[in-house]
């Protein structure tokens, strides 16, 4: 498998994963997008989700966890790890109290590190594969929303309803540049996963060069993702909360 789609995967099976797109082609000239702040903050948890990685023609078991907690910094410490067919990959990053913009994120998945740092005008920060160590410097036009660890549970935090769609900022690592992407609200239903049955909102989020928006299923009563599913051409992953 490609390090590119790797490091891609890898973002998006832990919970958000975000990964819902780390790594997708990044669109020169898009809009900026508006500021997007979320209407309720966090609170210390642990969720674990279990599900299917399909390639290949093959389907196998995948599992990941999420953790949050009060940053010794200030904010909240969030942590994934997801267990991949290839191995393990992490994804942790300090979120920031009130905004929940991400300040810090580390990545972590064989022998490639990437460390970010992020503020409302700029990201800095490397990615190390082996010996090789890349640097990372670009120009943002706004805080990050729903972007790397955590990303899934801060949209939950999103003043969703019916019908309500907005644009988020996110950081495209493969391409260092601030990319946008579209999220809607498409509709609600009743889901039943191993945790149990809920009352969600179904999510999407979608943007220029992926067919297959990720939809997430986000529980009305506790803003907790509770499944979720994305894809990039043949690869594909679903994942349910289990507890």
């Amino acid at each position: 498998m490609p390090q590119r789609f790797s490091i891609r995967l890898a973002l998006l099976l832990p919970l958000p994963l975000s990964l819902a797109c780390a790594s997708l082609p990044h669109s020169s000239g898009q809009a900026c997008g508006p500021d997007v702040a979320p209407v309720r903050g966090l609170a210390a948890t642990s969720l674990h989700y279990q599900g299917t990685f399909a390639a290949g023609g093959r389907v196998t078991p995948a599992t990941s966890s999420l953790t949050v907690a009060p940053h010794p910094a200030g904010g909240w410490a969030v942590a994934e790890r997801a267990q991949l067919p290839r191995g393990v990959a992490t994804d942790s990053a300090r979120l920031d109290a009130r905004s929940l913009a991400p300040r810090e994120r580390v990545i972590q998945q064989g022998t490639t590190h990437i460390a970010l740092r992020f503020t409302e005008r700029d990201a800095t920060g490397t990615i190390a594969t082996g010996a090789q160590v890349h640097p990372i410097s670009a120009e943002l036009c706004g805080s990050l929303v729903g972007d790397g660890a955590g990303s899934f549970l801060v949209i939950g935090r999103l003043p969703l309803g019916a019908g309500y769609h907005t644009t988020l900022r996110h950081f495209d690592i493969q391409a260092a540049a601030m990319t946008v992407r579209q999220l809607a609200v498409v509709g609600s239903e009743r889901v039943t996963v191993p945790a149990g049955s809920f009352d969600s909102w179904i999510v999407e989020i979608s943007e220029a060069g992926n067919a297959t928006p990720t939809t997430i299923w986000v529980d009305k009563a506790t803003l907790v993702p509770v499944k979720f599913s994305a894809a990039q051409g043949a690869v594909r992953i679903a994942m349910e909360l289990e507890r």
